[in-house]
């Protein structure tokens, strides 16, 4: 049995005349479209925020208990001695993204747990991460509130790509509600692949209200089960950034390190949230985190470096050419290559000089895995990782890693 639904602002009327209504389903089709640009922050906005714009989004709910004097005093520790509104937020989201572990196989996967219980106990999913970035932000005075709607995923741990999701937005003085996701990592801003539903003050709020007029009927809400189908896709956004890297040495011992240098630069008059991630290859291994995250102020010039170090397992018989490559969230990338040795040549006085190491003229010669070059007569024959080929794998992976 059929019945068209009347739409009335944020309500849907199903209106069934027959009697003998049976069972039933109901179900409404919608068309959305998604623009990953959100409003602009231009110039600095002053910390603590002046006036009570949006109360209701700064007090202490069931869930996002704000009020908590672990959570406000973990918050301020976070952003003391900042006084720029927009860094004061990038900081708890940053924090919030890089402490509390994504993980869909504890209890927080059922049930939304309170924000206190999340910073105590460093887990949880898209609720928890998200419903403890607003406390902090409530607890310092920053209106902010919980969006439900639904995003895209590649991750295998759900039988769906696009599945139900949480994040928040920020109020800004002069600009409106800015969104963050700290599940995803994306701050200022979200993909156009999340679709917005609607927005609380708890994640514990009903997402929708069912209401049943009539006799002898009984109404039992099922699970909602979205289903989309992607009509158009609109323009690539313009390139925000540049980046160019660099190393410190072109030639490095088995077991010795290098530096990667990396200089981003804002292309836009606008604060702009980098996430910058490094690929080596397994002979290769960053010191601390291959990601880094940080905030570009309008037209800003920035440089942040990695230190890698080389394995020392390597056969001494052969030279590995060793290419790295970093890349943004956005899929804004450089990359480069240096070599990895048994030795470096010494100068007169002992100290390491790889400018006196000279690398004869190359002949490309394909060999079987492990891929490396070996001197020979004089000559040496290399060929060059194929890490590279795998780097589109590489950069989508990313991509969507957090996207859960």
């Amino acid at each position: 049995m059929e019945s068209d639904g009347d739409t009335s602002g944020e309500s849907i009327t199903f209106q069934y005349d027959n009697p003998n209504l049976g069972k039933s389903s109901y179900g409404f089709n919608s068309r959305i479209k998604t623009v990953a640009q959100p409003p602009p922050i231009t110039k600095k906005l002053p910390y603590p925020i002046r006036g009570n714009d949006f109360q209701e989004f700064t007090e202490a709910t069931q869930t996002i208990d704000s009020e908590n004097n672990v959570i406000k005093n973990h918050a301020q520790q976070l952003v003391a001695g900042k006084d720029d509104l927009f860094e004061v937020v990038f900081a708890l989201a940053r924090w919030t993204e890089e402490n509390i572990e994504y993980d869909l196989s504890t209890l927080t996967a059922d049930a939304s747990l309170q924000a206190s219980w999340v910073l105590e106990n460093k887990v949880g999913v898209c609720d928890e991460l998200t419903s403890l970035f607003i406390a902090m932000t409530r607890s310092l005075g920053i209106p902010a509130r919980f969006v439900k709607g639904i995003s895209h995923t590649n991750s295998e741990a759900f039988d769906t790509n696009w599945v139900a999701h949480g994040w928040a937005e920020v109020y800004f003085p002069d600009v409106g509600w800015v969104p963050f996701d700290p599940t995803y990592g994306q701050y200022g801003y979200v993909d156009a692949a999340h679709f917005k539903l609607r927005e609380s003050d708890d994640p514990k709020k009903a997402d929708v209200l069912y209401r049943m007029e009539g006799s002898g009927v009984q109404l039992k809400p099922g699970e909602i089960l979205p289903e989309i189908n992607i009509i158009n896709r609109g323009k690539q956004l313009p390139k925000q950034v540049d980046i160019t890297v660099t190393h410190s040495k072109s030639d490095v011992a088995f077991g010795s390190s290098n530096e990667i240098h990396v200089n981003i630069k804002n292309l836009e008059n606008r604060y702009i949230p980098v996430t910058l991630q490094l690929a080596v290859p397994g002979e290769v291994t960053p010191q601390g985190r291959n990601k880094q995250t940080f905030l570009l102020k309008p037209s800003e010039e920035k440089e942040i470096s990695w230190e890698v170090q080389v394995s020392s397992s390597l056969d001494d018989g052969y030279r590995y050419s060793l290419p790295y490559r970093v890349f943004s969230e956005r899929n804004i990338s450089s990359g480069g290559e240096f070599t990895g040795v048994a030795s470096v040549s010494v100068s007169a006085e002992g100290s390491e000089s790889s400018d006196d190491v000279t690398i004869p003229d190359v002949q490309e010669s394909v060999q079987d895995s492990p891929q490396r070059y070996r001197p020979s007569g004089g000559k040496t024959l290399w060929i060059v990782l194929a890490i590279l080929l795998g780097l589109g794998v590489i950069v989508g992976l990313v991509f969507w890693k957090t996207m859960k």
